[in-house]
């Protein structure tokens, strides 16, 4: 489930190339795309890592983005993005908790939004995957992962549509306790914590800026992260 990363960075490496004035622009798209696949992937990794709740797994990825040396043919009008990425992984990297750590990572996904659109690139993520319908446990946190996505391709394509579908899927009736801890406090606060992913998601509905977006995106990253690291603590103590 996955974005299409590939499509978009070679759109964006020809934009790049066009506007850049390199002494060799039949390899400028090529190394354009490599520095830009690097940072998408760095930029994923930060938020793969805070979903699942692992705070110190996003320092290096994050650590990567603000220490790495740009690309020399730059154009001087993509800089910008750049330095709001780099400032956003610096506030991962000085992130104490969760919260903050994931509101840092919905800014650095608007940042390449915003260059994308600026760019007239915009829209260039994204697949045709659908979203499992089972009844299940899985197919109900798979669905989960697959609104994160969408949700995370309407700030970084940017993409109202994608937004859109995963704020619906997302704020859909949240799932039960898990039946390994069914009926036990910790079953419970299990509980409340899905809701909380789900009643932060359907704020998503009324977010009507990129930045409202970003805020409920940080919610919803921080809720998941913080119900996944409840979660582990559970499997631990309740494992042989």
């Amino acid at each position: 489930m996955r974005l299409a990363a590939p499509l978009c960075i070679s759109f964006l490496a020809l934009a790049l190339a066009a506007c850049g004035d390199s002494d060799s622009p039949e390899t400028a798209p090529d190394d354009v795309s490599s520095h830009m696949q690097e940072h998408f992937d760095k930029v994923t990794e930060v938020r793969e890592a805070l979903v699942i709740g692992d705070l110190e797994a996003a320092r290096e990825p994050a650590t990567w983005l603000a220490e790495h040396a740009p690309f020399a043919d730059l154009p001087p009008a993509w800089e910008r993005y750049l330095d709001s990425v780099r400032v956003s992984a610096l506030e991962v990297l000085a992130a104490h908790g969760l919260e903050d750590a994931s509101y840092a990572t919905a800014t650095m996904a608007v940042a390449c939004g915003d260059c994308h659109l600026q760019n007239g690139i915009a829209g260039q993520f994204g697949g045709s995957v659908e979203a499992p319908d089972e009844e299940t446990v899985k197919a109900h946190m798979q669905r989960h992962q697959w609104a994160i996505e969408r949700m995370w391709e309407g700030l970084i394509g940017p993409s109202a549509t994608a937004w859109d579908e995963g704020v619906g899927m997302l704020a859909d009736i949240p799932l039960g306790a898990h039946d390994s801890v069914d009926g036990t406090s910790e079953g419970n606060a299990l509980e409340d914590l899905a809701r909380t992913v789900h009643a932060r998601a359907a704020m998503g509905f009324v977010a009507d800026t990129v930045e409202k977006k970003a805020q409920v995106f940080g919610d919803v990253l921080a809720a998941c992260g913080s119900c996944h690291q409840k979660a582990g603590r559970v499997v631990e103590r309740s494992g042989p």
